[in-house]
């Protein structure tokens, strides 16, 4: 396990939740435009419709990231990504635990 510091949302990690999100998506899936949308604008629309980013960082760098998107009655756990590199190692656990 490698045990990482969770940080609320920064503008200055906007990229990071770009580039992680991206990549698992063309990974596993495909990118459509209304991901495009939300991952080139994740304060709009998601922290300025009170919802939360975390990011898992280690060292100064990201290595993952996850959103919880307002819905209302509840909150869509959403934007879960994990640098390759460091995915099996229980950062993504770690991100739910502080989400929940």
């Amino acid at each position: 396990m490698v045990y990482v510091q969770i940080v609320t949302y920064q503008p200055e990690y906007d990229r990071d939740f770009y580039d992680l999100n991206i990549a698992w998506l063309r990974k596993y899936f495909y990118v459509e435009p209304h991901d495009k949308e939300v991952l080139e604008n994740p304060k709009s629309y998601i922290i300025d419709n009170k919802g939360y980013i975390f990011f898992a960082k280690l060292h100064n760098k990201i290595l993952g990231t996850i959103a919880l998107i307002n819905e209302k009655e509840c909150y869509e756990l959403s934007k879960m990504a994990v640098s390759p590199k460091y995915q099996g190692v229980k950062i993504g656990q770690q991100m739910m635990d502080k989400s929940i």
